[in-house]
């Protein structure tokens, strides 16, 4: 499992499927993760992607990095 790490706020402004806004102003779906539901991060990924503290091409090149040194690629 690979988790996501990304503030809320910074999700919803880069969000080009617009889920994350759409979620503010509409009541469904309910349980929207991140929106009215708390987001709760998986105890044990195998991979964390820091959007944060890394730009896009370094979460892709750890992406990379990961499936090269297990294997998939």
């Amino acid at each position: 499992m690979t988790a996501a790490s990304r503030p809320t706020h910074d999700s919803a402004a880069s969000d080009g499927s617009v889920l994350f806004r759409w979620g503010h102003h509409h009541p469904e779906p309910p349980q929207f993760t991140g929106i009215d539901s708390a987001y709760e991060a998986p105890l044990t990924p195998e991979l964390v992607l820091d959007g944060a503290r890394h730009p896009p091409q370094a979460l892709a090149d750890q992406v990379i990095a990961y499936l090269k040194a297990n294997g998939y690629l």
